[in-house]
């Protein structure tokens, strides 16, 4: 997701690493976790990815990182998401979810960049998805996982040569 790249530099929860792990034990199966690998993301219902719509925040104090999705209507689902630093935004991106026949994929327009880079839907689980556009530079992999009122994102791929991912966490706003 190239809105967790625009945060990127200012996401406490980020982490470059050499091996891209894992978000962590979120006790669900899919690309996120150590669980078995998610099923294929055939024919997907939109509203099945309905457990990502909500307000999602983090705020380590310094920053403040927000991202906000809608519930699926019709053929898509509509996000974005703002980190705040010193009273400044200093990132914004907004997203879309879209079902296109028998296929989703995930648009991302970092600083309201057009035209979105688009990433297609390739595993899902019950509280997990993943998208991937291999041709794009960084990231090629965008996932999410939700366990509970916790939101966690994971972008990774190919960066200075080798493999690297940055990781978020985000909790349920009230």
């Amino acid at each position: 997701m190239v809105a967790l790249i625009a945060m990127a530099g200012c996401a406490s929860r980020a982490a470059t690493t050499g091996a891209a792990p894992a978000l962590g034990a979120l006790g669900t199966p899919g690309a996120l976790g150590s669980a078995p690998p998610a099923a294929p993301a055939a024919a997907l219902p939109l509203a099945e990815l309905a457990w990502l719509s909500g307000s999602w925040r983090s705020d380590d104090g310094g920053r403040f990182i927000e991202e906000v999705w809608t519930v699926p209507a019709g053929d898509a689902m509509f996000g974005i998401n703002r980190t705040v630093r010193d009273g400044r935004t200093r990132a914004f991106e907004h997203l879309r979810i879209v079902a296109r026949g028998d296929e989703v994929f995930y648009l991302a327009s970092p600083g309201g960049r057009m035209p979105p880079t688009e990433f297609k839907l390739t595993e899902r689980g019950e509280r997990t998805v993943a998208f991937e556009n291999p041709e794009h530079d960084f990231p090629t992999r965008i996932e999410y996982a939700r366990a509970g009122d916790v939101l966690k994102a994971k972008v990774s791929g190919m960066m200075n040569g080798r493999e690297s991912a940055l990781e978020f966490e985000w909790v349920r706003a009230e």
